[in-house]
């Protein structure tokens, strides 16, 4: 764990909370720092840069997966 990320232990990870405030207000945006998945994975962030016409619509199809199964999945 970085020490700057010591305070938020425990909190709700950023982009979940990002889909939960996509859900409540209806606005279907999200906004990914591209410093964030640098962070994360730097091999990633690479072939987002070298290739973002075939990494961007996968980053889609994995984000409404993850909201369909946060939302949708308990609906119905």
């Amino acid at each position: 764990m970085r020490p700057e990320d010591a305070e938020d232990y425990g909190k709700e990870p950023l982009y979940v909370q990002k889909l939960r405030e996509i859900h409540e207000t209806e606005q279907y945006i999200l906004d990914v720092d591209c410093e964030h998945v640098f962070d994360h994975d730097q091999g990633l962030y690479r072939q987002l840069e070298n290739y973002p016409t075939d990494i961007i619509p996968i980053f889609d199809l994995v984000v409404t997966g993850v909201y369909k199964e946060l939302y949708l999945s308990n609906a119905g």
